[in-house]
């Protein structure tokens, strides 16, 4: 993996995602323990079929926003890609309607980009988009220490390799 400042360590469902009409229970929010405590309203959710598996993607490594981007907005295609690189945010489930907004929302940063529009991509990328990166340090044997800045969501990591490509 090649040595990149900013990385993603994210991690997927090991046998890949399934959508699941599920409906809001408000009075057991955040009671449950179970995924209804983080569904807003009725709809269709991206939902884990098991456990999640690890794994670390370097800056511009796969080009994730790339495919984000390309996704078509169907629900099969959205389970193709959840499946490939896990969901966007840090939840256990994510409604259709936000995964689509969060790829609408890279589409939009490219398009901007694309027509030169840099305060419009200002705009787009400090209304709440980014929010907090984590910074890390590693030092390696007999080498310099290495900082790196985590994207907190997958969602992040995106735009942030769209401002960097």
């Amino acid at each position: 993996m090649a040595g990149g400042m900013i990385r993603l360590r994210w991690h997927k469902a090991k046998r890949g995602y399934e959508l699941t009409p599920l409906a809001t229970y408000g009075e057991t929010r955040g009671r449950t323990g179970s995924i209804l405590d983080y569904v807003e309203e009725r709809g269709n959710y991206l939902k884990a079929r098991g456990p999640l598996e690890p794994y670390e993607a370097d800056f511009l490594e796969p080009g994730i926003f790339i495919e984000l981007a390309n996704t078509p907005p169907t629900p099969e295609n959205a389970i193709d890609f959840v499946n490939k690189w896990g969901l966007l945010t840090r939840a256990p489930v994510q409604d259709l309607t936000e995964f689509n907004a969060g790829r609408k929302s890279i589409v939009t940063a490219i398009e901007a980009g694309e027509r030169g529009g840099a305060a419009e991509l200002v705009e787009l990328m400090t209304d709440g988009t980014l929010g907090k990166l984590q910074t890390r340090f590693e030092w390696k044997k007999r080498r310099e220490p290495q900082f790196f800045l985590e994207a907190h969501t997958l969602i992040q990591f995106c735009h942030l390799e769209h401002l960097q490509s």
